[in-house]
């Protein structure tokens, strides 16, 4: 499964100059906690739930003080990650979630071609989950690649478009040989799943084992 297939499109997005308090009340009220910062179409920082109660005074005692009064108006640009960890809609969904369960973050903008096109939080990556769990009448392949990390590996998500076939869920581990295995799942009549494993043999894939997923 790649982070297309699971990820929040079309992001609701702030204003790096929107005060703390007012963007607050409005991700509470739409239900999100992280928001992409975005300025003249540009992703600039992003900002969760967390970074704006850090930015709000905390004892009603401090809303009179000038200190509280000032952080009142704290813009949304004092308090954001300037930093925004990001992700290609085209990465495998595993190799994200490990990204973010090692560096203990709670979402990653999606970027493609330099543009924001969506969000990826934790409950996405979930979802990503357990769906790729409940899909059925599918064929599930894996593929040993043992020559080198998988950024020099064939393009599986290309080699089934190109043989017409409908990738559900795709997920890399490394094997204690280091060698990769790269699990695959798939929709497509028998003579496209056929031709789509023809493709990643000639691409020098191993084909380890295929098996109706039920």
């Amino acid at each position: 499964m790649l982070i297309r297939h699971t990820m929040t499109k079309d992001p609701f997005t702030v204003s790096p100059d929107g005060r703390c308090l007012d963007v607050l009340r409005d991700m509470r009220s739409r239900r999100f906690r992280h928001a992409p910062v975005v300025e003249d179409g540009r992703l600039i920082g992003l900002v969760s739930e967390r970074d704006l109660l850090r930015a709000l005074p905390h004892l009603v005692g401090d809303l009179e003080a000038d200190k509280g009064q000032q952080n009142m108006k704290a813009p949304v640009r004092s308090v954001m990650i300037h930093e925004v960890k990001h992700c290609s809609p085209s990465d495998p969904v595993d190799m994200v979630a490990r990204q973010m369960l090692e560096k203990r973050l709670g979402c990653m903008a999606v970027v493609a071609d330099g543009e924001l096109v969506g969000i990826v939080t934790t409950n996405d990556l979930l979802r990503g989950f357990t769906d790729h769990l409940s899909t059925g009448d599918t064929l599930a392949m894996t593929f040993l690649w043992t020559r080198g990390k998988l950024s020099t590996a064939p393009d599986v998500t290309a080699l089934a478009a190109a043989a017409g076939v409908h990738v559900v869920a795709y997920f890399v581990t490394e094997t204690d040989t280091g060698a990769l295995a790269l699990m695959v799942r798939a929709l497509g009549t028998e003579k496209e799943r056929a031709s789509f494993v023809d493709a990643c043999i000639g691409a020098g894939l191993l084909l380890m084992s295929t098996r109706s997923a039920a």
